[in-house]
């Protein structure tokens, strides 16, 4: 359950640093989302460009900010990839 664990972060983080600037560059929203996480408060600002701002009271609380974020942004991407990583992509795209 690790490994998958560590595989499912590495990914994550792979998509991340490829960017998402292109595709939200488009959409151009700003918006502003708080969430409490186990240890503090993370806030999450948007620019004009997409771009998410994360503010946090911790590390921790930092890291769930960008990994929500990155969830908002390229959760099909992600889900897809997972599911490819697991042998069940064919259970949504078909043979």
């Amino acid at each position: 359950m690790r490994a998958k664990i560590k595989l499912l972060a590495g990914i994550g983080l792979g998509f991340a640093l490829i960017g998402t600037a292109p595709a939200l560059a488009q959409q151009s929203r700003a918006s502003t989302t708080a969430k409490a996480t186990p240890r503090g408060s993370v806030t999450i600002k948007r620019d004009d460009y997409g771009i998410p701002n994360i503010y946090a009271d911790d590390t921790y609380s930092l890291f769930y900010g960008w990994g929500y974020a990155v969830a908002e942004d390229r959760l099909f991407q992600l889900e897809s990839t997972r599911r490819s990583a697991q042998g069940k992509a064919a259970e949504v795209f078909g043979a």
